[in-house]
Parts: C-alpha cells; sequence; structure tokens
C-alpha cells in the first residue's frame, strides 16, 4: 500500500475562496496593522495582533494579550522594526487594551472605524498574524446568527471560567463569527467589504482542537480611551483565546494537500475529552483499549492547525509530521497515520471525495468495517460539520475462499465543514486475532516474559488511533 498516492478524484476538488475586502483596503490596513509582542508574562511570552488607532501613536489590541506582562512593543512588517509601547488604557468588560508607542509609525495612517453594526451574513476579513507566521495574512469571516451576547455562545463550563475572570464579561455584546480566528488574531482588525474596522479579534474560544469565534465591537473603542481601570487579576491568563504563547516549538507550516498546517500547542491527556466532537465514541475506544492494561493519564499530542480552515489535526507528542500531497506520520515501522485535505467544489462532493479517500488508503475488500466503533451513518453537528469514523480490520481469503481477519488494523476519521474536507487514518500490521489473547494473558500474569514490550508497543498504538479520533474543524 503507497498511503501517499491519492488519485486524482480527491486532489481534483480544490478550489479557493476569494477575498472580500478590496486589496487597495487590505495594503492601507497592512501598513497600520502590527505585530504585538508581550514578555515577562504569567505563564509565558504572547505573541498577537494590534492595530493604529486614533493617532499615529495609539495601538489596540486585547487586553489577555498584553495584561500582567513586563515588557511591550510592536513589530511593523512594513518598517521591518520594534518599537516599544506602555499600557495605558484597559477595558476589562470588553478585553479591550490601547498601547502607547514610544514613537509614532511613520506613513501610517489609523483604520477608520465603522460605528454601525454588521448584519447577520456580512462578509468581514480579519488581517493579522494566525499561528504566529512570520507574514501579515488575511482570512474572510461572516457574521453568524445564534448570540449576540458572549454568553449566549460560549458553554456553561466556560460561562463559569468568565464570570471568575470578569474579562470580557459574559454580557458583553459580541459579533459572532463564522469562520476561524486562528490564535494570534487576538487584537487583530476585523473590517468590513471598505476596510472599516468594525470588531477586533477576542476570542477562539480553545478546548484542545475545536473553537468558537468572536469579535469585539469597535463602538466600544471610545470607551476604553476614557476607562482608567486596571487589568483584572485574571485578564493575564490567555488560554482561552486567540493568543498563542510562545513557550511551544515553531517553525514552517506543513503542506497537507490544499491545507497548510502549524503546530499551535501540545495537549495533555486531561484535556482530550473537551477536545473531541465525540466524547462518547473517544470514551468506549479508551474503554476497550484498557484490556490491554494502558493507561493514557499521559498521553500527549502536538495540535496543528490549517489558518484557513480552522482544521485541527492531532499528531503524537514529538513526532514528525511530513508533508505532500497527504501528510503522515510514522509512529513506528509498522504505525502510520495518514492525513489529508481537500477543498471542495460543493458540499455535495463529500460523498465522492470520501469514497476516493478510502480507495487510496483502505481499499475493500482489503479492508472491512469494524461494526463496533463504526458509525452506522454520517453524524451532523449543530454548526454544519459532518464526520463519519470507522474502524476497520485488514484482512484475506483462506484457501477455502472464506475471507478472514488475518493481521493489522485502522481507524479513521472523514470530517466535511463548508466546502473542506479532511481525512485521517491510523494504520497498523501489529493488531491480529492473536493481539487481544496476549492482552488476555498478560492481564492474568504482568511478569510474563514479552509483556512489558507489548504494553509498549500497544500503548503507542492506541495514542495513534486517539489521535485519528481527534481530527476535527472548529465549532462556530
Amino acid at each position: 500500500m503507497r498511503p501517499l498516492m491519492l488519485t486524482a478524484a480527491l486532489l481534483g476538488c480544490v478550489g479557493w475562496a476569494n477575498a472580500q475586502t478590496p486589496e487597495s483596503a487590505l495594503e492601507k490596513a497592512r501598513n497600520a496593522t502590527f505585530r504585538v509582542e508581550a514578555s515577562g508574562c504569567v505563564g509565558g511570552n504572547r505573541k498577537a495582533t494590534g492595530f493604529l488607532w486614533s493617532d499615529g501613536s495609539t495601538v489596540v489590541t486585547a487586553l489577555h494579550v498584553v495584561a500582567g506582562c513586563g515588557t511591550l512593543g510592536i513589530y511593523s512588517e512594513t518598517l521591518k522594526r520594534n518599537i516599544d509601547a506602555k499600557l495605558v488604557h484597559s477595558l476589562n468588560f470588553a478585553d479591550l487594551a490601547m498601547l502607547h508607542l514610544a514613537a509614532p509609525v511613520p506613513n501610517a495612517q489609523p483604520l477608520t472605524v465603522s460605528t454601525q453594526k454588521p448584519a447577520v451574513h456580512d462578509e468581514l476579513t480579519v488581517l493579522g498574524y494566525p499561528l504566529l507566521i512570520e507574514r501579515m495574512d488575511s482570512t474572510e469571516l461572516k457574521v453568524k446568527f445564534g448570540g449576540s451576547r458572549l454568553g449566549e455562545i460560549v458553554p456553561a463550563n466556560t460561562q463559569q471560567e468568565l464570570k471568575q475572570r470578569n474579562s470580557p464579561s459574559i454580557d458583553l455584546e459580541i459579533t459572532f463569527l463564522e469562520g476561524f480566528l486562528a490564535p494570534g488574531a487576538s487584537g487583530a482588525p476585523i473590517m468590513d467589504k471598505v476596510g472599516r474596522v468594525v470588531a477586533i479579534g477576542d476570542g477562539g474560544l480553545v478546548n484542545g482542537t475545536v473553537g468558537i469565534a468572536w469579535g469585539v465591537p469597535a463602538v466600544n473603542l471610545t470607551a476604553l480611551a476614557q476607562s482608567h481601570e486596571t487589568p483584572t487579576a485574571k485578564a493575564s491568563e490567555p488560554h482561552l483565546f486567540a493568543a498563542e504563547t510562545e513557550v511551544r516549538p515553531t517553525g514552517a507550516a506543513v503542506q497537507c494537500g490544499a491545507g497548510s498546517f502549524t503546530k499551535i500547542r501540545t495537549i495533555e491527556y486531561r484535556e482530550i475529552l473537551q477536545s473531541t466532537d465525540d466524547a462518547a465514541g473517544l470514551a468506549k475506544l479508551l474503554v476497550f483499549f484498557a484490556v490491554f492494561g494502558i493507561d493514557p493519564s499521559d498521553l500527549r499530542y502536538d495540535i496543528y492547525q490549517d489558518a484557513t480552515s480552522g482544521a485541527a489535526l492531532a499528531v503524537p507528542e514529538g513526532k514528525e509530521l511530513k508533508g505532500g500531497q497527504a501528510c503522515s506520520v510514522n509512529v513506528l515501522p509498522n504505525l502510520v497515520l495518514v492525513y489529508a485535505m481537500a477543498h471542495m467544489n460543493q458540499p455535495s462532493d463529500m460523498y465522492q471525495l470520501g469514497l476516493a479517500y478510502e480507495r487510496a488508503i483502505t481499499p475493500m475488500p482489503q479492508w472491512s468495517p469494524d461494526p463496533n466503533f463504526t458509525y452506522v451513518e454520517p453524524r451532523r453537528r449543530a454548526d454544519g460539520m459532518t464526520v463519519e469514523r470507522k474502524a476497520l480490520l485488514h484482512t484475506a481469503r483462506n484457501p477455502y475462499g472464506q475471507v478472514h481477519w488475518d493481521q493489522g488494523g485502522a481507524y479513521e476519521t472523514l470530517a466535511v465543514k463548508g466546502n473542506w474536507f479532511i481525512g485521517t487514518t491510523a494504520f497498523d500490521r501489529v493488531y491480529r486475532p492473536e493481539t487481544l489473547q496476549f492482552a488476555q494473558q498478560c492481564t492474568r500474569t504482568p511478569q510474563f516474559q514479552g509483556c512489558a514490550e507489548f504494553r509498549s508497543q500497544m500503548r503507542i498504538l492506541v495514542q495513534a488511533v486517539i489521535a485519528a479520533h481527534l481530527t476535527t474543524f472548529p465549532y462556530n
């Protein structure tokens, strides 16, 4: 099998959306948009986005980016230099901060702010530094129906956490966004079709691999300029939002078909159940894996995310994600993770795209579904994501023509959101009928010869299967 050789049917569906804000408006905004850099912070250094407002020395960003930090500054991509800054105004209610620069930015005009509230389905553009990329990038968003205040769009457990922080307030009126507000986009200008700022990037609510996106309406800037508040004690905890710390490895994005994936964080086992769109399905897998005597408490995953679609991949910590028409991770010599992504011309292409992926990765009749861990039919999430998960067994025919499970298993996730498709498969040639028998022997006699090595290998297999399960799109 050659898992990286995807068929033309899979890659032939690639297409791209056009930007909504005119290039001239983006170019003007580019001169007045900066990377905000904060060091000496609680929990590690931070980088996000900010923009020029009111005059050449005033920068607006999100409060959770700069609160609790010792040194602040901006980096201007157009000037290719850094400028020191200090925090002069905070607005806890709206999670906004105003910085004063040590020197004005030459040849940059402050961005224009719109006092008009964008309507549901209005097309917007966010400009900034998603996923800590070195060059500024833009992402298209839409105003989403379903909530006008922060407390209406976040889960109950997050509401409690926000109440403790009180920044932003759960009563804050927000701009609910359809699309992906990537880590690093906190404080970024969110603009309408003519380049006016209508909101400031704030969340990407992070729960491992999923997110909810919102912006703070720009009408709050007047109150920010007049505020004399100091940041609340918990405003310096950025982990709920689209800020990203520097305490993770950085590196070039990995091209994976139509997606470009960047590592954004490492998650621990305690976060895994919050990171999946199917907690019950993951719990079922973990119960089954207990047969092998596997303790998953120390499993860790590197999370990679595509800045355009928001699709998220989980990779066993420290393993290299290799790019190409499809991405792959060589977990063991006989255990591989494969990831593939495509942009469809229309969502109805999902069926053919899924078939093309499976024919390339786990073709039938060599691979047969295991009904114990296979969805009866694709599941549709409330925000429109459709996902199908299945376990498969590698089969062969005996001399009498009977099909039987010989050696090897696979677990895959196929997901679609909007016009984006992503498929992930963990497949191995380790798992076979004798595996269960030996696992039972090791359960009865843990010191039995070969059991320690067996458990070590099965732990890695379990980690890979969970990685395949965690593939998802952000919830928004």
